[in-house]
């Protein structure tokens, strides 16, 4: 899959990591699988969460002042809001971890590339930008960083269905999704209902019971208690029974990431 002609990038797959509302692990998840493909692929990841920046918090932040240079591409972003072209010779180059971070004498088996919002020199402007302004910005992040040849682009998109992820879905329409619960069953059922419908694939529905606990305790049904261990467990089994279910039924993988004990 192409991008710009004027940067010679190749994407294998591209897959959203993708989520109903906040809390539910999602970009936790996403750096750990960068992390994991990294080992014997050609891995990029983008934080597309333009607001909270959720994965962007994941990443060490000690050495990005030191190593990124955008030039003249900061300033267009600066001036998001004019229609200037996207002929600049200023390219945008990805951070590489872990020696961006860390330094190339840092051993690991484990590379890939990354890049954010969070990561350009302009402040909060971007949080005052919304619907195509804020989809050209996602396009820039992609389109416009030079990533090469990648096996994997990892997206880590906004919270419940946004405008990022729409412009995703509509510029990438062979991404595939990796989405990620704590327990919102009806709204996430809708959400996965909505993937089925546009023809979108589904790679897995991620239960993960690690934040699922604190979200359940704010939304949880009257017959449990969940001050008590033993309802808190057979609530965690319902869900799961429920998610396996569905996901059957619409011949979806289902994981259930448990706590260990």
């Amino acid at each position: 899959m192409t991008t710009n002609k004027k940067i010679k990038n190749n994407f294998k797959r591209i897959i959203l990591f993708s989520s109903l509302n906040g809390g539910t692990g999602k970009s936790f998840i996403a750096k750990y699988i960068a992390k994991t493909y990294g080992i014997k692929s050609k891995v990029g990841l983008i934080d597309s969460d333009i607001n909270s920046l959720g994965l962007t918090s994941h990443m060490p932040i000690s050495k990005i002042k030191d190593i990124i240079d955008f030039g003249k591409e900061t300033e267009r972003l600066k001036r998001i809001e004019s229609k200037t072209d996207s002929h600049g010779n200023t390219i945008v180059y990805p951070l590489d971890y872990p020696s961006d971070y860390f330094g190339k004498e840092y051993k690991t088996e484990s590379k890939f590339k990354f890049i954010s919002p969070g990561l350009l020199d302009i402040g909060s402007v971007l949080l005052g930008v919304r619907g195509a302004k804020l989809s050209s910005i996602v396009r820039l992040l992609i389109n416009d960083v030079s990533w090469g040849e990648l096996d994997y682009l990892l997206i880590d998109t906004p919270s419940g269905l946004s405008d990022i992820e729409l412009t995703l879905l509509d510029d990438f329409p062979n991404s595939e999704i990796l989405f990620v619960s704590n327990g919102n069953m009806i709204a996430d059922k809708r959400k996965i209902e909505y993937y089925c419908n546009r023809g979108i694939k589904i790679l897995c529905l991620v239960f993960n019971e690690h934040t699922a606990i604190d979200h359940l305790v704010k939304f949880t049904m009257l017959e449990f208690n969940l001050d008590n261990a033993e309802d808190k467990k057979k609530y965690i089994n319902f869900c799961i029974k429920e998610y396996e279910t569905f996901c059957k039924d619409l011949s979806i993988d289902f994981i259930a990431l448990r706590e260990n004990k």
